[in-house]
């Protein structure tokens, strides 16, 4: 019996909300295969189905019983990801750190835990995995690709948010020199963060790169140059800026913050001219 057909009958009996069936079904399948990941994921299919149907207490002891069988990282991931998606955020961070002193090489883990750290409002706590892990030599590659350079960029992201630019844009910095200049992705936040520290010469470097190797152009990106100009006091440049950034959305959303930076446009009657000019906080 071919695995992949056994699957694809489960999958369809699952849509069509035949649980008891599928639960079945995904059971026939475990018996069909050798593959560790693959039985840890059929696993966590028959206790979604059950799941659905309400049988909470049997679905636990299914991803419980899961660490038992199977001495695997992804074991713990999969189970800590259920136990999160169903409201046990204390069980899921548990899952995972214990999974990170088991298997440390293991980045997904590192990852969720991270994320769900961030989702709790968390955000110390998150750096300090993402840190944890990059102490690590030898991570096992995350899933879709992620790399040592991606965990760099998050870190940044997050330092961002916490407001320590300094340490954003070294972690930033860190993940751009680990591949070539036209794929990083992140030289807006980077020039805003310079940009915030006062250092307009930096921020409009790394701006005009965002702007050169990105087709799909986003109007805060103009109000970043724009913003850069004005602070250099290349005041035509700015206003060449701030008319791409209204060509770019057919509007101009400038935040009351940023609209500091733009005083002399301001005293000149540059914005009289502007069309659809929204000012917020």
């Amino acid at each position: 019996m071919n695995i992949i057909s056994v699957i694809r009958q489960a999958r369809y009996e699952e849509k069509s909300k035949l649980y008891t069936r599928a639960f079945n079904t995904y059971g026939k399948a475990l018996d069909i295969t050798n593959s560790e990941i693959t039985k840890i994921r059929l696993e966590s299919y028959r206790g979604w189905t059950l799941n659905k149907i309400g049988n909470f207490e049997q679905a636990n002891e299914i991803f419980n019983s899961v660490l038992k069988k199977y001495d695997h990282a992804y074991a713990y991931l999969i189970s800590a990801l259920y136990f999160y998606k169903t409201g046990k955020l204390k069980s899921s961070k548990n899952l995972l750190q214990k999974g990170i002193e088991k298997f440390p090489d293991y980045l997904e883990l590192y990852l969720t835990l991270s994320s769900i750290l961030k989702d709790s409002e968390r955000a110390n706590e998150s750096i300090q995995v993402l840190k944890q892990a990059l102490q690590r030599e030898n991570l096992i590659k995350g899933k879709g690709g992620i790399l040592r350079k991606d965990i760099w960029a998050e870190l940044g992201n997050l330092y961002f948010e916490r407001g320590n630019f300094n340490s954003c844009i070294l972690c930033l910095k860190k993940s751009m020199n680990m591949d070539k200049e036209e794929n990083f992705l992140h030289y807006s936040l980077l020039a805003k963060s310079y940009l915030i520290l006062g250092d307009a010469k930096n921020a409009l470097l790394y701006i005009e790169k965002q702007l050169l190797y990105y087709e799909d152009l986003d109007g805060d990106d103009y109000i970043t140059k724009a913003r850069a100009h004005a602070k250099l006091d290349e005041l035509h440049l700015a206003s060449a800026s701030l008319l791409q950034a209204h060509d770019s959305d057919g509007v101009l959303r400038i935040s009351s913050e940023e609209m500091i930076d733009f005083s002399k446009l301001m005293q000149n009657g540059f914005f009289d001219t502007i069309e659809n000019l929204q000012i917020g906080e």
